[in-house]
């Protein structure tokens, strides 16, 4: 699956007038006692057993691992970047280029929405929104994103992904992760059984503890 492989529906578009506190309670997983952090090679970066812990069926996962695994996924992608979720708070501006820009967006503290913006070599803006829950007002939701990075007041072209869709209240972050390993052209299996791939992952081939 790719940006360009997507079975979207686009509307007819034209001008358009934190640290996220969502872990939960952690849960124990069988891991070694060494493992009280990791870190993950080449990013560097950092993540909290008890973040980790939040894999396990039955919750939300937590930002963290959100993030993390994210990184994970495109760093030997020098064509996509991603912006912090933390800048969702900052308003810091974001400067859109052909480098297609992740946007995970945090919905009222409780939800994620996922959108992808880069522009044509014409200059023109694109804007790939999806949400796992089929959020009742798509185009509002991607202004607020456009407002919140500082982009211009232009006209764009905005696609919305409607599949697929989530069955619970607490996966909506697995479901973005999915997307986006889909959108890379990377075998993702099934959404439902996302989570136990990335836990899996996680702990096999990316994870070493800090001593």
């Amino acid at each position: 699956m790719s940006l360009q492989s997507l079975k979207l529906w686009r509307p007819n578009v034209g001008s358009q007038p934190k640290d996220y506190g969502l872990s939960q309670k952690s849960h124990k997983l069988k891991v070694p006692k060494e493992f009280k952090e990791f870190i993950v090679p080449e990013t560097g970066a950092k993540l909290a057993h008890k973040a980790y812990a939040t894999l396990k069926p039955g919750g939300w996962i937590d930002d963290a691992v959100f993030c993390v695994y994210i990184h994970m996924l495109i760093q030997k992608f020098p064509h996509i970047s991603l912006r912090e979720p933390s800048l969702q708070q900052n308003h810091a501006p974001l400067n859109v280029t052909t480098k297609s820009v992740i946007i995970p967006w945090n919905v009222g503290n409780h939800h994620w929405q996922l959108a992808i913006l880069k522009r044509t070599t014409a200059g023109k803006l694109r804007v790939y929104f999806y949400d796992s829950l089929k959020c009742t007002d798509p185009l509002g939701q991607v202004q607020q994103i456009l407002n919140n990075c500082h982009i211009p007041d232009e006209s764009y072209d905005v696609f919305f992904a409607t599949e697929p869709q989530q069955e619970d209240a607490h996966n909506c972050g697995v479901y973005d992760l999915w997307f986006i390993r889909q959108l890379l052209g990377m075998d993702a299996g099934e959404p439902k059984s996302f989570r136990q791939h990335i836990r899996k992952e996680m702990r096999a081939q990316c994870l070493l503890p800090i001593s």
